[in-house]
């Protein structure tokens, strides 16, 4: 399955995001004090754009 189909599926079947492997600590803060959320800023924006 292509990306688009798999976007299209997405949007056809599914109305919420959990994005759980962005959120988690060794995404968010790779090492300590140094902080990254851009994972899940992309996954936020991705959803807000196709709601």
């Amino acid at each position: 399955m292509g990306e688009s189909a798999c976007a299209s599926t997405l949007d056809r079947e599914f109305n919420q995001l959990t994005p759980e492997n962005e959120m988690k600590w060794d995404t968010t803060e790779p090492s300590r004090n140094s902080f990254d959320f851009d994972a899940a800023d992309s996954s936020s924006a991705t959803h807000r754009h196709r709601a």
